[in-house]
């Protein structure tokens, strides 16, 4: 059996681009281990707003199940990997136990 080269340098900069965009990076996540029977996990476009909005402070009036903490948790999970802010913490409240629960295996 002979050693093959599975990725190039090309791969590797089109992984570089989708992990450097934090919605690319959640839906590249969220897919990686899916069966190919699964649907597909694809943020909705009101999820990827908040998700590219860089300002300084950031207030969501948003409904009830709207995927608000799927959102800030992956955004928050993006600001991990990179470092954003390393001398700083990241606080994240959660509005009920269950939520708390769901989320900190992240």
């Amino acid at each position: 059996m002979a050693i093959e080269e599975k990725y190039t340098q090309v791969d590797d900069l089109y992984l570089y681009e989708i992990i450097r965009n934090p919605v690319l990076f959640t839906e590249f996540v969220y897919n990686y281990d899916k069966e190919k029977t699964d649907e597909p996990f694809e943020l909705v476009w009101y999820q990827k707003e908040v998700m590219l909005n860089f300002n300084n402070y950031i207030s969501l009036e948003q409904a009830r199940a709207t995927g608000k903490t799927v959102a800030l948790s992956a955004l928050i999970l993006w600001l991990l990997v990179f470092n954003v802010f390393p001398n700083d913490y990241i606080v994240y409240s959660v509005p009920s136990k269950v939520h708390l629960n769901l989320y900190s295996l992240i």
